[in-house]
């Protein structure tokens, strides 16, 4: 008797469903990376860009005030600070950056960040005397930047008339800065909102003369909160009416109110 195997047929058909399968699941999954990084814009103008617009926190500045230097990778600028405010703006686009003013031993560390950044920051420089609160002095000072990619500062010490009045609305991203504020004595209320879980919050009010300064708001709650503070406090460097340095540092999305 003559027994018949029976003839595996090919599986090609179940394996050609089982490749296309394979490679629609791939394909959805780099697709959906690539939407995730969407949300991040290519031009870093988009968030907090230096121009001359309220936005950005440079707004009452003009533009021929504003020096600006810029580069890749790490290096070394130096500058001549003037007594009072110094106000700094700066981007990267993305990776390590560090920027630090470093005088006679002395320094102090602007930005440190290790994402895509666009920001404002500013901080107070002494006259020659040593009067004033901050741990530079006028004179010739060097800026170090630590930078994985493309990065720019652009900065201003000039005077500057009232940005903004002493009842406003605002919201904005990251570190920020509203160079002069006009505030007349009284008290205020401050209320702000962090809306990054876990991320640092902190708002610091500087007289323009760069002498002192007091930290109003400095929390990593995400919950509306409400700070006051007095103008014209013998007893506080707010101790006079007049024009008020706001800066804003913050991890992600904010905002505020004065009143």
């Amino acid at each position: 008797m003559q027994i018949r195997l029976p003839v595996s047929k090919p599986h090609w058909t179940m394996n050609v469903v089982l490749i296309l399968l394979i490679v629609s699941t791939t394909s959805s999954i780099f697709t959906g990376c690539s939407k995730d990084r969407s949300i991040i814009p290519d031009d870093l103008n988009a968030i907090n860009a230096p121009t001359i617009e309220a936005e950005t926190g440079l707004s009452g500045v003009d533009a021929d005030d504003l020096k600006t230097i810029s580069g890749y990778s790490t290096s070394t600028e130096e500058i001549t600070l003037q007594a009072g405010v110094l106000i700094i703006h700066g981007t990267s686009s993305g990776g390590l950056f560090s920027v630090n003013l470093v005088q006679d031993g002395a320094n102090d560390l602007i930005f440190n960040e290790t994402i895509r950044f666009s920001g404002s920051t500013a901080i107070s420089i002494r006259d020659a005397a040593g009067v004033g609160s901050g741990s530079l002095q006028e004179g010739s000072a060097e800026v170090e930047i630590i930078s994985s990619g493309d990065w720019s500062l652009s900065y201003t010490q000039e005077d500057i008339g009232a940005t903004h009045e002493s009842d406003f609305e605002l919201s904005g991203y990251q570190d920020f800065v509203l160079p002069a504020v006009a505030l007349d004595a009284g008290m205020y209320e401050l209320t702000a909102l962090n809306d990054v879980e876990f991320g640092h919050f902190s708002v610091e009010i500087i007289p323009r003369d760069g002498d002192g300064g007091l930290l109003v708001a400095n929390t990593t709650s995400t919950e509306e909160e409400t700070y006051e503070f007095e103008v014209n406090d013998p007893g506080s460097y707010l101790n006079a009416a007049g024009l008020y340095t706001f800066v804003i540092t913050a991890t992600g999305d904010w905002s505020i109110s004065l009143n």
